[in-house]
């Protein structure tokens, strides 16, 4: 009786850590990006996407052909730092914007690799972090954001 009441015990405990483990993979791993809706900036329009968990920030926009005019990807990162972004398999140039608390900390536009400099381009900001906001070349220009610029996502 003894060795069936510890094996129901045993997997009981397994079937929990499972459960555990698979609740971990979704939250902190999994590669979900969601669409969060339009975001005003500036007085325009931008449906921005969401990257919130490590793979999904690793992959980021990389792989994609394009970016719709008036969209972008909205990276939450998982801590405040000086998270450097960089272009690997990108098809396609992009504003970067960081983000700490709302105000816009540093902009750059970054441009894939190509033959002649096949290394992605990395660049780090000089301040710390919360999120990173990346759209279209030129669009950081057009919607007048830059360093001290609000953004309310």
């Amino acid at each position: 009786m003894r060795k069936l009441f510890n094996a129901v015990h045993l997997t009981t405990a397994v079937a929990a850590l499972v459960v555990l483990a698979c609740a971990v993979f979704w939250v902190f791993v999994a590669p979900r990006i969601q669409a969060a809706g339009p975001v005003l900036i500036n007085g325009r329009e931008i449906k921005i996407e969401v990257a919130d968990t490590y793979l999904a920030i690793s992959k980021g926009l990389g792989g994609r052909d394009s970016l719709d005019r008036d969209a972008g990807m909205l990276f939450v990162l998982p801590y405040r730092g000086k998270h450097a972004f960089w272009m690997k398999d990108m098809k396609f140039p992009l504003d970067i914007i960081w983000l700490d608390r709302g105000m816009v900390v540093d902009v750059v536009t970054l441009y894939p690799p190509t033959a002649e400099r096949p290394e992605p381009e990395i660049h780090e900001p000089s301040a710390m972090s919360d999120k990173v906001l990346e759209l279209n070349a030129g669009m950081a220009e057009e919607l007048g954001i830059k360093q001290g610029t609000v953004i309310e996502l």
